[in-house]
């Protein structure tokens, strides 16, 4: 089912988070924090954010700042994988914002990467 499986987070939350917890790339004091609007087919099937040639692409941009992933922190503004890789509902990202808030409280990252104009207009 991959590394948040098919449930909706409104529904599911404490299920979603301890699916993610298990699994995300994570460098705790990172300076840069990168947030892509949801896991997709690729990444829900390898289990590990940002697979497949999304993140191909995400090595790539790293590597042109001399960072690698286990430099940084990466995180979805919504934890699940929606079928046919539909965009987030409002319902979804309201429930999954607190965390991602929780995230970057803790992390007080540098800067953030952001993906997306569904995440640039949710993170503020």
């Amino acid at each position: 089912m991959g590394y948040v499986g098919r449930l909706a987070p409104e529904k599911n939350l404490g299920v979603v988070l301890a699916a993610y917890e298990a699994v995300k790339a994570a460098h705790p004091r990172a300076r840069l924090v990168v947030v892509d609007v949801a896991p997709d087919a690729a990444s829900d099937a390898a289990g590990t954010p940002h697979a497949g040639p999304a993140g191909d692409l995400l090595d790539k941009m790293l590597a042109a700042m001399h960072l690698q992933r286990s430099e940084i922190w990466l995180t979805s503004l919504v934890l699940c994988h929606a079928p046919a890789d539909a965009p987030p509902t409002a319902e979804s990202i309201a429930a999954c914002q607190g965390f991602l808030g929780r995230q970057l409280d803790l992390i007080r990252p540098d800067a953030l990467l952001l993906f997306g104009e569904v995440t640039a207009r949710a993170v503020r």
